[in-house]
């Protein structure tokens, strides 16, 4: 039985810096490129000068209520890092300790708790003897391939559950909030704030969300990012140039794998360990030589346990702490969708990152898709 959803959310820490976009010109002159509405209220004849009503700020603001691109835009960017060279390096580690507990899980758990110098092998080898030891492990290996857990052999949920995890340290969509202001006198210029909001997971034919209320509070939001635009009547493009996310990836993977897996729970809900101990303790060589030790058995499969999910955390989160993901160019369609024949911007469509991830020094490109739907106009 999977383990229902956990929420063990730890303090991340992403710092964002948007660098300003490339230029492109906006020399499309019909009703909705408008420098004129954008810069000077209404639109109107009547407000040359800008002085009335208070003064050149209060017509800015009044302007921007009704400009075609202003407003805050909720931004999905779907990233796939399964063909870098990062994935090389990560998948094969980070799967190899549940690979080894199917196909070796009694040799791999005393190899976990020698590793960390647990207490409970030395105990348990102690009391078990030389003469106890291989059939020992010989009838944990047993209880492992014979074991079925909702229809499917052990091992084989364990290759599952491996696969599960590969997808949710490589494949996840940033989501981010992008506000864009109302367009400049020239017509073709927009400044924008950008932050990033959380994290998307696709697992299993399902989207789930990571709250990271602590990972927001603590994002650098930028300010007044240029970026250029190209807009017709219903519909343009928008140009954005280099920026960088200076991702704790290894950090946001960890969250994933607390919220959506459950990792621990998971493999204790696998193996059992109870029903291990109950079982393999009851095994004897002779009438008069027993395996015993049903407590001392328990205790070391799950501390065995504790210290898988120790080492494949510690994998995760050296292989991807403080990866950076550059998004060099981008560019989106611009569509006006809602029927309403109002002028507006609504959607951020087909958007493409020309984009690149740094991993130990090494730059290596990427292509990420996004898109974006406008949420609610911009404030004044």
């Amino acid at each position: 039985m999977r383990a229902p959803l956990g929420l063990a959310l730890a303090s991340l820490s992403i710092a964002v810096l948007l660098a300003g976009c490339t230029s492109l010109g906006g020399d499309d002159d019909s009703g909705l490129s408008g420098g004129d509405g954008a810069s000077s209220g209404d639109g109107g004849g009547d407000d040359s000068g800008g002085a009335d009503d208070g003064g050149g700020d209060d017509g800015g603001d009044d302007g921007a209520a009704g400009d075609p691109i202003s407003g805050i835009y909720h931004v999905n960017s779907s990233m796939d890092l399964t063909s870098t060279p990062l994935a090389d390096d990560l998948v094969p580690s980070t799967v190899a300790t549940l690979n080894e507990l199917a196909s070796r899980p009694a040799g791999t758990l005393i190899d976990l708790l020698e590793s960390a110098n647990v207490p409970i092998l030395d105990q348990l080898l102690g009391l078990l003897g030389d003469l106890l030891l291989d059939p020992f492990a010989q009838f944990v290996d047993e209880f492992v391939v014979e074991r079925v857990v909702d229809g499917l052999p052990l091992r084989d949920q364990l290759f599952l559950l491996a696969n599960d995890v590969v997808v949710l340290v490589t494949q996840f969509e940033l989501l981010s909030q992008l506000e864009l202001a109302g367009l400049d006198e020239g017509g073709g210029s927009i400044s924008a704030t950008h932050k990033l909001s959380g994290i998307s997971l696709p697992f299993r034919g399902q989207d789930i969300l990571v709250d990271t209320p602590e990972l927001i509070d603590e994002i650098t939001i930028a300010d007044g990012v240029s970026c250029s635009v190209s807009l017709g009547t219903t519909e343009g493009s928008l140009q954005v140039g280099a920026h960088e996310f200076g991702l704790p990836l290894g950090g946001l993977a960890l969250n994933a794998l607390d919220q959506v897996i459950a990792l621990r729970q998971t493999l204790g809900d696998l193996f059992n360990c109870p029903a291990l101990a109950q079982e393999v303790s009851s095994r004897c060589l002779t009438p008069l030589l027993c395996i015993g030790n049903r407590e001392e058995i328990e205790q070391f499969c799950e501390a065995g346990l504790d210290q898988a999910v120790a080492q494949i955390e510690s994998r995760i989160s050296a292989a991807l702490n403080l990866v950076q993901i550059r998004f060099e160019a981008g560019d989106a369609l611009l569509r006006d969708t809602d029927g309403q024949a109002d002028g507006l911007i609504d959607l951020l469509d087909q958007g493409n990152w020309d984009a690149s991830i740094s991993v130990n020094g090494i730059d290596v490109p990427f292509f990420a898709a996004f898109d974006g739907l406008r949420v609610e106009p911009a404030g004044p």
